[in-house]
């Protein structure tokens, strides 16, 4: 024997420098010695795969020794005479896969695995194992990407007589098929194949089980969970894909923990294998109890981090290694699916480590590659640069599904940084990669067996006459997937299965290839293929590109929904160029679209259909006016192809019923919402009558909507879904199949009943929304009782003057947001350090200077990105008598003005502007005689105004037009509207934003519009329900807006890090005078740590916590334990640096500890299909109604005046000069030499801008008219929100700390 292995050893060395593969062999020696002296070589060369110098060379040798060893039995009396140990051979066998496996050597793997079925059929040991081994190959030509011939061995198995397999084996036949049937998309069938497996499951109990059959019991019950999560999101069961793959993951956590356990009982030594397997144990019991013994060493990849739990596994965990990557990845992707970036980038690291630890590079590189997807999906472009570079560090073979993945992933990161050239020569690439493995398709069974009864390699696939069921992927009009049949006959007739086993008669596989030549049949590799051509024609349109779409074959395996993508972005390319060249229409992309503008553009709400939400209208057929001189039409065809491409490109997306999540990911809705909402509204602005009998405001509102309140949703699902899964029984349940039924439709009506008018009358809600590529920012208004109005405001409407003139669009916006941001959080943190002659003035100076530059920014995102629509953000209420007197004035102001309609010969009615757009101007507010500057506003109003006329068919030249004259008789009606409205009694009024996720971290409570105004913010419009129904159990709350909590009930939490002292010192008296009015139940935790459990206890008994120390308070609790609780706190102030600030993910949803305070409270029913009592049960005093908390980091003295002035001003303590600025304050020091940003005004397009009157030089620039109004009388109650609004003058820096400080939630008033 040590000649033997001294023999191995030479041969690995010889192999090392000279590439010679020589395994000691004897051609001349019996079959039976030359049998028994292979299998000693093979048992001394697996026992040296722990040695990273040989790696490369046991790839070799180990194939040869069994190529060899094939070659000599062919016959079971053969086998049984020339291997001295069939059992220990056999699991050697399975060791071999496992390693071959963790190199990433596929084809021979699966070469082994043939070796091992073989040996099975050969061997004594039963049906069972030959069963499991023809299992274990169909998997592995599964991940290679050839279902075919998995169902061909899978059907073999269930053809024959099954009544000798035991009731496990039958089970896990059945949990196999269903993988099988998932992996070509043939649900049904998997749903049938998971019912079967259920009931033979309901036949072998837990404590039924051996003990050596105990550990693939559990794995089969992860295996179950997986399939039935795959089945579920696959069907539109999100919430349960994610439930069930959680499940997974945490029996396969339980299995690793076990071996891990395991293995640290066993002694460290490397004991022979010959002795280590028992002939009663099944396939991976034997693996783990024999093969795991090996303690292999581990093998040092590049790059790679600590493993998972700290130390390198050995050969023990090479079976569930991969199952536990494919379970972690999968939950990551259900995360992702669900928006939530956190839970997924946890799960994708937890994945590598697994792989780290066990040394496997081929699974180590497809995992960095998911992981480079991910961090692409969250914009996390250096990161994914890392996992690429990573990926490409395994040595992946050149020929496989893994560097295909590897350079998907590589053209996805080069798109997403605009490197078009080299994504698209990835994707070329790894098309090329499919393509030849479609060519050489997979291993010839006969090569495992060169020259010997090749016959008996085929006799699996040859057992059965079968019938192919092919299902199409595309889907027909109806929307079900066409099915056709396809006979394929054997050789063999075999029975029919037995009566009692709830399958088919007929077993059914897929090939799907149906419009592909017979050269190509392989289902799996085709759909990358179709997958990898509609991303490759996605990302030429992206570099601008006009490409040629993919055949309809291809389209119809690729994803249902990418494919809708590439659809929509092709006819968007197309009507762009249209518009482009039609002189009526080359400025409706640049322009501002309202939807509704014009009365008869719309008419009554919308009906539910069977294929989706449309209305019916009566509004007559309108002839359109003559074109003008100057802007002559061409023929109707030009507006007809407009149109109908308009209407192609909706039809990608009108989303049916606007159903539940169901298989359209977060991410994937956000951008079909938003594109759905471009397509309408340029619709809207033709004013067709196709047009008009489709489209309503209040659809359009849902669309835009829907996201965000499906985003809320799964947050909320996950939340229960974590709650569900500490509380589960059994981890040894089943799971159990349910098919996913059509979810009830939201109607626009709906909508509005649910969403709009359940508004207070004093509230507006106002929901701001980037478009997919933030080129466009919709702004869509709701108040009780009125229709929607949706703006679409383009970016690029404001055109720069010059060449060095940078455009103000949402990109620069943002980035100076950034600087400015990343400087103040520097400089707010060093202010302690500051040291040498005029230090301290310097830092004051930057300081200054960064405010300014806050302010400046503030400015023109008002003037570049609203202009005159700011006034969409008016509080103001509708008067329907005055504005009946505005509309009057108007009109006659444009009949004098516009040469359309000085002239009404042979004309229809004049258009009509809508009363949404009337409002608009009345929102500008009264010029006050001049003083106020509204000219810019009101000339963006006013141009806007000829726009929409001149869309809609009503033609006026611009240098026929007198816009000054018409300026002045506009501003002359506003003045008389606005002084008719002077008058006692106005109700406080209050604005809400619902804002995108890529718009939270604006400060747009202190635009100057809106200063002192009530305006607080929300994430979704279904938390802004959830409040409204909060407050319906105190009826006058709803009524008029008034929500009243508690005063006497509160904690506070002040200083608890101990280094706070002149917080301390200002805020701790008004604190401590809360606990001595009579009747409080004020509690404190001062100058110490809290708990996680006090924190909890605090929000769960208090009305109110106030919250004074550093950051959120995160570092006391988590957020994720405050979406947890079932009830909380009214109100919750966190004055800390950087409480409020919002983490984006890119596409995936952003997250903020304010976030988690929303969603704490109740369940987060849906409110699509609970009914209303039961929402109002949800609701009652649980939620969670007003978040006070900071965008950015504050110092202690601004934020600690701040926080005094909010109590004062809400009525929590009484007022002190504490909250004053000192008299005084810093002089007035030079501006500093800092970047700025540049003030823009709002530029109309140069060739419709007419010579303006120069405006009086004593007037002032527009602000809100809240500012000018006298105050409320003395003694009447604010709001929580008024507070922070009027507190912000506290602040010496009123930008850069002052703008911090925002509300997320409602008004909230103290009670008496």
């Amino acid at each position: 024997m040590q000649i033997l292995q001294a023999l191995v050893l030479r041969s690995l060395r010889h192999t090392i420098s000279d590439a010679a593969i020589a395994p000691f062999d004897d051609e001349t020696l019996p079959s039976g010695q030359r049998g028994v002296l292979l299998e000693k070589q093979l048992c001394h060369a697996l026992n040296l795969t722990g040695r990273s110098k040989y790696r490369a060379a046991l790839q070799k040798l180990i194939p040869d020794i069994l190529s060899r060893l094939a070659r000599l039995s062919s016959s079971r009396l053969a086998l049984c005479e020339q291997l001295y140990d069939t059992e220990t051979t056999a699991t050697q066998l399975e060791a071999i896969a496992m390693y071959l496996g963790v190199l990433g050597s596929d084809r021979n793997r699966l070469r082994v695995l043939y070796l091992s079925l073989r040996l099975a059929r050969l061997s004594s040991r039963g049906a069972d194992l030959e069963c499991v081994c023809a299992i274990v190959v169909s998997r592995q030509h599964l991940e290679m990407g050839f279902a075919e011939k998995a169902g061909v061995l899978l059907a073999g198995c269930r053809a024959v007589d099954s009544d000798g397999y035991s009731t496990l084996t039958k089970l896990q036949l059945s949990v196999a098929f269903a993988e099988y049937y998932v992996a070509i998309d043939q649900c049904e069938c998997a749903y049938a194949e998971l019912e079967q497996a259920k009931q033979l499951r309901s036949a072998v109990q837990p404590e039924s089980v051996a003990r050596h059959e105990r550990k693939a019991y559990e794995l089969l019950h992860a295996r179950a969970w997986l399939v039935h999560s795959r089945l579920a999101i696959g069907t539109g069961l999100a919430g349960d894909a994610l439930a069930a793959a959680t499940r997974a993951v945490k029996l396969l956590n339980a299995a690793w923990a076990a071996i891990e356990h395991g293995a640290a009982d066993r002694d460290s030594g490397s004991p022979d294998l010959a002795s280590t397997a028992e002939a009663s144990e099944p396939d991976i019991n034997a693996l783990s109890s024999g093969v795991s013994k090996l303690q292999l060493a581990p093998i040092a990849l590049p790059g790679a981090g600590a493993s998972a739990g700290g130390v390198n596994k050995g050969a023990s965990f090479w079976a569930i290694a991969p199952l536990s990557c494919h379970a972690m990845t999968h939950l990551s992707d259900m995360y992702a699916h669900h928006g939530l970036f956190v839970e997924a980038s946890y799960y994708s690291e937890r994945a590598v480590n697994i792989a780290e630890s066990v040394q496997s590079t081929t699974l180590l590189a497809r995992l960095q590659s998911h992981r480079c997807r991910l961090m692409v999906l969250a914009d996390r472009l250096e990161d994914a640069e890392l996992c690429l570079t990573r990926s490409d560090e395994c040595g992946l073979e050149v020929l496989s599904i893994a560097r295909a993945e590897y350079l998907s992933a590589k053209a996805a990161l080069r798109m997403k940084e605009d490197s078009f050239v080299d994504g698209l020569q990835a994707f070329r690439q790894a098309a090329e990669i499919i393509d030849r493995l479609q060519t050489e398709g997979p291993v010839d069974v006969s090569q495992c067996y060169p020259d010997v009864d090749t016959g008996h390699s085929v006799e699996i696939q040859s057992r059965a006459t079968y019938t192919v069921e092919v299902v199409e992927v595309h889907a027909t009009d109806s929307g079900v997937p066409r099915r056709r049949r396809q006979q394929l006959v054997t050789s063999t007739k075999v029975k029919a299965p037995s009566k009692a086993r709830a399958v088919p008669k007929k077993a059914t596989f897929a090939s799907s290839r149906p419009a592909k030549p017979p050269a190509s049949q392989y289902y799996i590799l085709d759909k990358i293929q179709a997958e990898l051509s509609v991303e490759s024609a996605i990302a030429n349109l992206q570099a601008g590109q006009d490409v040629d779409a993919p055949a309809s074959s291809l389209q119809r395996l690729a994803s249902a929904r990418r494919s809708q993508h590439l659809n929509y972005r092709t006819f968007m390319r197309k009507i762009a160029q249209a518009l482009q060249s039609d002189v009526s229409y080359n400025s409706l992309s640049e322009s501002t679209i309202s939807f509704p503008a014009l009365l008869g553009t719309e008419s009554s709400v919308p009906i539910v259909s069977n294929s989706s939400l449309v209305r019916t209208s009566n509004a007559p057929s309108r002839k359109r006016s003559a074109p003008s001189k100057t802007t002559a039409r061409k023929s109707g065809s030009s507006d007809q192809q407009i149109e109908a491409s308009l209407f192609r490109a909706r039809e990608c997306f009108v989303m049916p019923g606007i159903s539940s999540l169901g298989v359209r990911s977060v991410a994937q809705l956000h951008f079909e919402s938003t594109a759905l909402l471009s397509a309408t509204m340029l619709l809207s602005a033709l004013g067709t009558v196709q047009a008009q009998s489709v489209l309503h405001p209040l659809q359009e509102a849902l669309h835009l909507e829907f996201p965000r309140i499906t985003a809320v949703q799964c947050e909320s699902t996950v939340v229960e879904a974590d709650k569900k899964l500490s509380e589960a029984p059994s981890p040894f349940t089943w799971p159990t199949p349910e098919r996913a039924s059509a979810p009830p439709a939201i109607s626009a009506q709906r909508f509005q009943q649910q969403y709009v008018d359940i508004l207070p009358v004093t509230w507006t809600a106002v929901s701001l929304c980037l478009n997919y590529d933030c080129s466009e920012l919709y702004v869509a208004r709701y108040r009780s009782g009125q229709s929607a109005l949706i703006l679409r405001l383009p970016f690029s409407r404001h055109k720069p003057e010059g060449e060095d003139e940078e455009a103000f669009d949402y990109h620069t916006g943002k980035a100076e947001l950034q600087d400015i941001m990343q400087v103040s959080n520097y400089s707010c943190h060093n202010s302690g350090v500051v040291e040498g002659k005029g230090a301290k003035s310097n830092w004051w100076a930057e300081r200054e200077a960064l405010d300014r530059r806050l302010h400046e920014l503030l400015v023109n995102i008002e003037n570049n990105w609203f202009g005159g629509f700011k006034a969409v953000l008016s509080q103001q209420a509708r008067r329907p008598d005055l504005l009946a007197r505005f509309r009057k004035s108007f009109d006659d102001i444009l009949k004098r003005y516009l040469p359309s309609r000085q002239s009404s010969k042979g004309r229809d009615k004049p258009f009509a502007l809508d009363d949404e757009v009337l409002e608009l101007f009345i929102g500008l507010g009264s010029d006050q005689d001049g003083v106020v500057d509204l000219d810019e506003p009101l000339a963006d109003l006013l141009y806007f105004v000829v726009d929409m006329l001149q869309f809609a068919g009503e033609r006026n030249a611009y240098d026929e037009i007198d816009l000054d004259g018409m300026a002045v008789d506009v501003l002359d009606a506003l003045r008389a509207y606005h002084e008719a409205c002077i008058g006692p009694g106005q109700e406080a009024q209050h604005l809400i934003l619902v804002l995108d996720k890529r718009l939270q971290a604006f400060p747009w409570e202190s635009l100057p519009y809106l200063q002192g105004s009530s305006v607080s913010r929300m994430n979704s419009i279904l938390g802004l329900r959830e409040r409204i129904l909060a407050m319906r159990h105190r009826p006058s709350s709803v009524s008029d807006g008034c929500h009243n909590i508690n005063r006497t009930s509160g904690t506070y939490i002040l200083n608890p890090s101990g280094d706070l002292t002149s917080t301390q010192t200002m805020l701790s008296p008004p604190l401590e005078s809360l606990a001595q009015v009579r009747g409080s139940s004020w509690t404190s935790i001062v100058q110490r740590e809290p708990s996680e459990e006090e924190f909890r206890t605090a929000l769960t008994d208090s009305s109110m916590l106030l919250y004074f120390g550093h950051g959120a308070g995160s570092q006391y609790i988590r957020p994720r334990s405050i979406k947890k609780l079932d009830s909380c706190s009214e109100v919750v102030w966190l004055m800390g640096c950087s409480s409020g600030a919002v983490t984006e993910y890119g596409e995936l949803e952003p997250s903020a500890v304010p976030f988690a305070y929303l969603m704490a409270g109740g369940n987060g029913s849906d409110a699509d299909t609970a009914s209303e009592d039961a929402e109002l049960q949800t609701t009652r005093n649980s939620k969670c109604m007003a978040v006070v908390a900071t965008l950015w980091d504050v110092t202690d003295k601004d934020i600690d005046r701040f926080s005094l002035a909010i109590g004062e001003e809400w009525g929590l303590w009484p007022a002190s000069e504490a909250s004053k600025l000192p008299s005084k304050t810093p002089r007035k020091r030079e501006r500093l030499v800092a970047p700025s940003t540049p003030p823009q005004a709002p530029k109309t397009p140069k060739t419709r801008k007419a010579p303006k009157t120069p405006a009086p030089a004593a007037k002032t620039p527009f602000r809100s008219r809240s500012r000018g109004e006298p105050s409320r009388e003395a003694g009447k109650k604010r709001s929580l929100v008024e507070a922070v609004a009027r507190s912000r003058d506290a602040c010496y820096l009123k930008y850069l700390n002052g703008a911090a400080p925002v509300v997320y939630g409602v008004p909230v008033y103290l009670g008496d």
